[in-house]
């Protein structure tokens, strides 16, 4: 089975991470059309690092995996903060077939 030695060294080193805007700006990213987002319970910390660049224009549309559940050992999200966030950055909501302020509440009940 091939690996790439990613979880290796996560579980072997503590080592500093950076936000993701700082990286996208490092590699040279200066338009994103589709940002996909699946980091298991720290999705709040990966947004607010691009939360300039939602607001600018700069990454177009946005796909972030939401559970209302705790998955394994990950920390529990906040749905609700999360659609909050990505709103007031200017950018839609699109959740089980609802837009906006719909998908906010549906997101809220399903916690």
């Amino acid at each position: 089975e091939a690996s790439d030695g990613l979880d290796e060294v996560a579980l072997s080193e503590n080592r500093q991470c950076r936000g993701l805007g700082e990286v996208l700006s490092e590699r040279g990213f200066r338009i994103v059309d589709l940002l996909r987002i699946h980091v298991v319970g720290a999705e709040m910390s990966v947004l607010q690092t691009v939360i300039p660049r939602l607001r600018s224009g700069q990454i177009r549309a946005l796909a972030v995996a939401i559970f209302g559940f705790t998955y394994q050992n990950a920390r529990r999200q906040d749905s609700v903060a999360i659609a909050r966030l990505l709103l007031e950055a200017g950018m839609t909501i699109d959740y089980e077939g609802l837009r906006g302020r719909d998908a906010m509440e549906r997101l809220a009940h399903n916690v």
